[in-house]
């Protein structure tokens, strides 16, 4: 694994993230931008946000698309990335305590094409071999989908069993993703991603 995933990957469910510096006024931006509640104006906030500020760990450029690869050092061909963190996070008490984002990613290596979903440090309370999450473009209706832990169980990863070429289209047409996900001692929980923007070129095309 590169230095790519771990920055933009891996931190969010597989290694703990350092404390960061935190900027008073971009916690107040990212606040209002949570409480607009016309959806079209909400977007329009969080694309407005500075690009290098931090807040709770997390960069506000995070928030939007990005793209990138990393070797596989197995084969000749290179883990292909695009990655988003929700706009929306959840408070967690002990051992977990603190506010946790979502990352939602999608992996392509050759033809093997996944879509996961991770946490930072927290973990999902996902059933063996899968468990059902929901997930819902804009205000489309709510679809049900199965969900597993990798290979090893890492508990802060979960992948989405969903038809890729069908999840790419959708996240191409929409503006909005929400997906509820169990969560340890939480029960279920919904992440909130603002989509808009996504390019499945730029992600064939990552360097």
């Amino acid at each position: 694994i590169g230095d790519w995933v771990m920055r933009k990957l891996i931190t969010f469910g597989l290694v703990a993230m350092a404390s960061l510096p935190v900027q008073a006024d971009i916690y107040e931006q990212i606040g209002a931008c949570k409480k607009t509640e016309d959806a079209a104006k909400q977007l329009e906030c969080f694309k407005a946000l500075p690009d290098k500020e931090k807040a709770d760990g997390i960069s506000s450029n995070e928030f939007k698309w990005s793209y990138g690869l990393t070797p596989d050092k197995m084969s000749d061909t290179p883990y292909q990335f695009a990655t988003i963190v929700s706009t929306s996070n959840i408070e967690l008490d002990f051992p977990y305590e603190g506010n946790h984002y979502a990352t939602l990613a999608l992996r392509e290596h050759g033809g093997d094409k996944k879509i996961m979903i991770a946490l930072q440090k927290a973990q999902f309370t996902c059933d063996i071999p899968s468990c059902d999450i929901d997930l819902r473009f804009d205000e489309n209706s709510t679809q049900t989908r199965r969900a597993k832990y990798p290979d090893g169980g890492n508990t802060s990863t979960l992948f989405i069993e969903e038809d890729y070429p069908s999840f790419i289209e959708k996240l191409s047409k929409a503006k909005t993703l929400k997906i509820s996900v169990p969560i340890y001692q939480k029960g279920d929980k919904i992440f909130e991603f603002v989509i808009d923007g996504f390019d499945a070129e730029k992600l064939k095309q990552a360097k």
